[in-house]
C-alpha cells in the first residue's frame, strides 16, 4: 500500500494543491493528515474541503484547535493568533464543527498519527530534542510515529539519533516528522510530504514547487500579517 502523508497546509491553497498532484504521491491508495489544515494563510475554507475530499485520515493540529475555540490564543504567537481570529470569522459553523470533532490522533496497521508529540498528543509539545524523540519512540513501541507540527522534515531511530536524510526502510526509523505542505520552515521553501510504500517498506520525503506567488497574493488580500506571505520564500 502507498500512503501519501501531509501536515501543515495552513491554509496555503496552491502548495496543497501542487503535492496533491505530485505525479509519485498522485497514484497513492491513501492520503492521510496531521493537521493544521487552517491558520496563517488565507484559503481555509478551500483547503479544508479539499482535505476532507482527499484524505482517509486527519488528526487535529493547534491550529484547527484554536480556530475551533479549543486552544487558548494566548498559546500563539500576535501573526498565528491575528490568522485564527481571521480564519474564525471566514469558516462557517459547519466549517468550525469539522474542526472541533478532529481527534487527537489516529492508528492505522503499524502506524501512529499525531499532529505534535506521541508521548502526549494533546500538550502539543515540539519535538525537537533526543529526549522527546526518545519518550515519543517508548510510548508508542512497536509503531512508527508519524508527526508534523515543527515544519522540519526529518527522521528519528530507535535510540532516538535524528537525521534529515530524504528516504529509507521503515524498519531502520520510528519516529518521522513529515514536514510542512504549507509554511516549511527549513529555508526550502517547497512544499513537503510524505511517501511510505508498505510493501517494499520503504520511506521517502518528497519537496514540491508551487507558485508562491499566488499564496503570497492571497494573504496580501485579505490584509493578514504580511510575515506570514515573506516567510514563505525563505521557508523559515
Amino acid at each position: 500500500m502507498l500512503l501519501r502523508v501531509i501536515s501543515d497546509v495552513h491554509s496555503n491553497l496552491p502548495a496543497l494543491k501542487a503535492v496533491l498532484e505530485d505525479p509519485p504521491g498522485a497514484g497513492a491508495d491513501s492520503t492521510l493528515c496531521l493537521g493544521d489544515v487552517v491558520g496563517y494563510g488565507a484559503d481555509p475554507s478551500k483547503c479544508i474541503s479539499l482535505v476532507r475530499k482527499q484524505c482517509r485520515l486527519v488528526v487535529r493540529g493547534n491550529h484547527d484547535a484554536g480556530a475551533a475555540g479549543q486552544v487558548s490564543l494566548d498559546r500563539f504567537n500576535w501573526e498565528g493568533a491575528t490568522a485564527i481570529r481571521w480564519t474564525r470569522d471566514v469558516l462557517s459553523g459547519e466549517e468550525i464543527r469539522w474542526l472541533s470533532m478532529l481527534p487527537h490522533f489516529h492508528e492505522l496497521q503499524e502506524f501512529f498519527l499525531c499532529h505534535s508529540y506521541p508521548a502526549d498528543p494533546e500538550s502539543w509539545t515540539y519535538v525537537l530534542r533526543r529526549n522527546q524523540a526518545l519518550a515519543s519512540i517508548e510510548a508508542r513501541k512497536g509503531q512508527v510515529s508519524l508527526i508534523g507540527h515543527t515544519h522540519l522534515p526529518g527522521v528519528w531511530s530507535e535510540d532516538g539519533q535524528y537525521s534529515e536524510i530524504d528516504s529509507g526502510d521503515l524498519e531502520s526509523v520510528r519516529l518521522i516528522n513529515v514536514g510542512s505542505v504549507g509554511q516549511p520552515r527549513d529555508r526550502d521553501p517547497r512544499a513537503a510530504y510524505l511517501l511510505i510504500d508498505t510493501e517494499k517498506r520503504t520511506w521517502e520525503h518528497r519537496r514540491v514547487e508551487y507558485p508562491i506567488d499566488e499564496a503570497a497574493a492571497r494573504i496580501r488580500e485579505e490584509s493578514l500579517p504580511e510575515v506570514l506571505w515573506q516567510r514563505l520564500y525563505r521557508g523559515t
